[in-house]
């Protein structure tokens, strides 16, 4: 037999549960709208492989303006002119020992992987905005 405070913790998150339904219904909505690709509020990944997720969609507008905007925050992250990342090595103590050979070998490569990610046909910077 379970006890009052357990059924009453039940009963409490059962009703809790239920409210949210109504919520996860207008974000299924949403999602369908501006993001199909995550709209899993209220129904499982259960069509078969090649299905057109966005088949309700009249126009790929709001597809296409929810991957600008991620986009754009992201190079507000990342921004063009200056260096967000470094290639170096994870022990401190041996990076202030590193002779001038390594050193050039490190900016290099952090150079070389600056050029590659940032090459038109990386994909990794969206060249609309």
């Amino acid at each position: 037999m379970i006890s009052s405070k357990v059924q009453y913790l039940l009963d409490k998150a059962q009703g809790l549960m239920s409210k949210k339904t109504q919520l996860n219904t207008f974000w299924q909505n949403v999602a369908y709208n501006f993001y199909p690709q995550r709209a899993f509020f209220t129904r499982t990944i259960s069509f078969p492989y090649g299905r057109d997720f966005a088949a309700n969609l009249v126009t790929s507008y709001p597809i296409l303006i929810a991957r600008d905007l991620s986009n754009s925050i992201s190079s507000y992250l990342r921004p063009r002119g200056q260096d967000w990342f470094k290639i170096s090595v994870t022990n401190t103590k041996k990076d202030g020992n590193l002779d001038n050979e390594s050193q050039r070998y490190l900016e290099w490569a952090t150079q070389q992987q600056k050029s590659f990610l940032y090459d038109r046909n990386s994909g990794f910077v969206s060249w609309s905005i």
